[in-house]
């Protein structure tokens, strides 16, 4: 059985992660500073922060490939500390990665890194694919650079994939702060509601991932953005019919500012993302349409 280690993998998707891969069969060492929620004889954790420490040389020769999730949520104030933060946490240990790989006798064949939508900005009306140029701001900015740490473990012959991760849906991703206010009853778009918003399903993003750590052929950037396309006014109204809320008016930017501060203005940040090259490479998504995969996720109560 082919071993595969994931950094962050107590986190959202890598808990969802985890438990796909040891379904099909693998070994996994959960690499993180918290201990998986999941118990299993082929689960082993590490505690680990990759961003100050090595991964263990025991693990040199053993490993088929790792799977990079690692990095503080950007959920929250976005204060220059915060923002600090959240740049090192996911630069510094993508370097730090690569430079105890690049080290060992018998390298991992493949690393998959996350990334994120974010890498492109604000780019309106425009499609983008993978072959895109970078945006300018402080995402944009995290992704470019988070990137180009994955990428140099190609120069030891490493296969390398960054996932351009979507908004995800399910319990602990994009819906939870979203759905806030259709608590109280209050369903509501944010801004003009103009923005195209990409979104992918939990189950899609894990299939993703496992389909970027079997598939030979697939390199570089990956975009991760289900098939229907849709604007942020129209999600916000299919998340509303699908928990019986009314959404009826906009929620100004300058009120999440006040909340959350520069963090404000991505919730109004319009990507219409391309997935054809993930299509065209094989892959097939168990929820393409957004109506479908919210009235899953509500069957479920998985928020």
């Amino acid at each position: 059985m082919k071993k595969i280690l994931i950094t962050g993998g107590s986190g959202f998707i890598g808990t969802k992660l985890t438990q796909a891969l040891l379904d099909k069969g693998y070994n996994v060492i959960v690499a993180d500073m918290s201990e998986p929620r999941i118990k299993h004889e082929s689960l082993t954790f590490e505690k680990l922060n990759v961003s100050d420490r090595e991964i263990p040389s025991k693990y040199d020769g053993v490993l088929y490939g790792i799977i990079h999730l690692a990095g503080k949520n950007i959920f929250g104030r976005w204060t220059k500390k915060f923002k600090k933060d959240v740049y090192d946490s996911r630069i510094k240990s993508t370097r730090k990665i690569v430079q105890t790989i690049s080290n060992w006798n018998n390298k991992p064949k493949v690393l998959v890194s996350a990334s994120a939508f974010g890498f492109y900005g604000d780019t309106g009306e425009l499609q983008v694919d993978e072959s895109a140029k970078c945006g300018k701001d402080f995402l944009a900015t995290v992704c470019t650079d988070w990137e180009e740490e994955a990428e140099k473990a190609k120069v030891f012959g490493i296969r390398t994939v960054q996932i351009r991760t979507a908004h995800v849906l399910g319990k602990g991703g994009i819906l939870e702060p979203l759905f806030v206010p259709f608590r109280f009853g209050l369903g509501a778009w944010i801004g003009n509601g103009k923005a195209w918003f990409p979104w992918v399903h939990i189950i899609d993003i894990v299939n993703i991932y496992i389909f970027a750590l079997e598939n030979e052929g697939l390199h570089g950037p990956v975009n991760t953005g289900a098939p229907e396309q849709v604007r942020q006014k129209d999600f916000m109204k299919m998340l509303g019919n699908a928990y019986g809320r009314y959404v009826l008016f906009s929620i100004p930017i300058f009120i999440l500012y006040l909340r959350y501060g520069e963090l404000a203005h991505t919730f109004d940040t319009s990507t219409r993302m391309s997935s054809k090259k993930l299509l065209d490479s094989g892959f097939q998504y168990k929820h393409p349409k957004l109506k479908e995969a919210l009235e899953k996720i509500v069957k479920n109560n998985t928020i």
